[in-house]
């Protein structure tokens, strides 16, 4: 389940970020001023650190479910039978 809400955060930003790319061509394809421009590569810059952000705290959420599953799993394995 969470895997599929990391792929599910991670396809959302980066489409985020493809979208905020794109603005950014167009409007220096249109002759914006360079303020805006550079308000705009900034802010493409920011969502990227964001971005890369999101990737390594998602893997070690990642790494910490795969932690806890093996200690539950090994839990199971080590409780003798009741009789």
């Amino acid at each position: 389940m969470f895997v599929l809400f990391a792929v599910a955060g991670i396809s959302f930003w980066g489409t985020v970020l493809y979208l905020a790319l794109r603005y950014v061509r167009a409007a220096e394809r249109g002759g914006a001023s360079r303020g805006a421009l550079e308000e705009l590569s900034a802010r493409v810059r920011q969502l990227e650190e964001d971005l890369a952000a999101a990737e390594t705290e998602i893997g070690r959420l990642a790494a910490a479910e795969r932690f806890t599953t093996q200690l539950l799993a090994g839990r199971n394995r080590e409780v003798p039978p009741s009789t």
